[in-house]
């Protein structure tokens, strides 16, 4: 509780002293409402929005900092040596806490992460395992629901469940199956397949 209470009020600090960033990022005349429009401008918030970035920094650094223990569905103690050796390098270069550091990123400022079950070896290929979690840009996915149509964290509709993703990969459109990815979300009030993120859930910047 000491911890989340002194975390709060650091974020505190940091929102009243870069505060005069708002007013390029935010209408000017009440306030209630951004001119962010998608993704990428939410994402775009960590470097162009002060406290944002410095809040965003400060939770997920925290988060990445934290150790991990692989545990049964009991909760006790296990060994896997597949799923170890996955986790202490989750993405190739990228060790478990910033892989962690930077999925927080994405969870915060855009409400989704999307994670890439790959096969990039021959002897994964071969046993059929999963050897990398590629984190993949939320600015670069999109959401469709068994009717094909987009689903944006603001899209009140109920879907039956996620159709196809629509990734953005070196310039080119790709469609992947449900199967091949793994999302992370935050909770949405208008359906159930696109997350809402933190700069989104709150427009309003005091």
């Amino acid at each position: 509780m000491n911890i989340i209470g002194g975390l709060l009020k650091r974020i505190k600090w940091l929102k009243k002293s870069f505060a005069t960033d708002q007013n390029r990022f935010f209408s000017k005349n009440t306030g209630d409402s951004s001119n962010f429009n998608n993704s990428k401008d939410y994402l775009n918030a960590y470097q162009l929005v002060s406290y944002v970035g410095n809040a965003v920094s400060l939770v997920s650094g925290d988060i990445g900092s934290l150790d991990w223990e692989l545990v049964d569905s009991q909760g006790q103690a296990a060994t896997d040596l597949t799923v170890e050796t996955l986790l202490n390098e989750p993405m190739k270069g990228m060790t478990w806490n910033q892989w962690i550091a930077r999925s927080t990123q994405h969870l915060l400022l855009d409400g989704n992460i999307f994670w890439l079950l790959d096969q990039t070896n021959a002897l994964a290929q071969v046993r059929n395992n999963v050897n990398e979690l590629k984190i993949l840009n939320p600015a670069l996915v999109d959401v469709h629901d068994t009717q094909s149509e987009e689903i944006r964290s603001a899209t009140s509709k109920i879907s039956l469940g996620v159709g196809f993703y629509r990734v953005e990969i070196n310039e080119k459109f790709i469609q992947v199956q449900p199967e091949d990815i793994c999302q992370t979300q935050l909770p949405s009030p208008h359906n159930q397949l696109r997350g809402m993120g933190k700069v989104q859930q709150n427009r309003r910047v005091r």
